[in-house]
């Protein structure tokens, strides 16, 4: 159905919140969008929260999940309801 569009809430964690005063970002995305895809819209949206953001490639080593369960680059997103909340998940280390 094209023309159709998916509100997309990202919730932010980790090193990611530097990027925005708000725990999430918000924005939309066309109905079948995959994770990959997904990426270039997160990153306009944290560049609009803020226009210094500098982490391309932090945001592509980081993990999207919806719930408990970690996203493919290939999955299109599901939303419930006209919605997909998602968070991002920054790599960690540890010892």
């Amino acid at each position: 159905m094209a023309g159709v569009t998916v509100r997309v809430r990202v919730r932010l964690f980790g090193a990611f919140r530097r990027y925005s005063a708000r725990p999430e970002v918000v924005f939309e995305v066309p109905r079948g969008t995959r994770v990959a895809e997904l990426r270039g819209h997160l990153a306009a949206a944290l560049h609009e929260e803020c226009p210094g953001f500098d982490g391309q490639e932090l945001l592509a080593l980081s993990a999207l999940a919806a719930g408990e369960v970690l996203l493919g680059e290939g999955e299109a997103i599901a939303p419930e309801a006209g919605e997909a909340l998602l968070a991002i998940l920054p790599p960690v280390s540890g010892g």
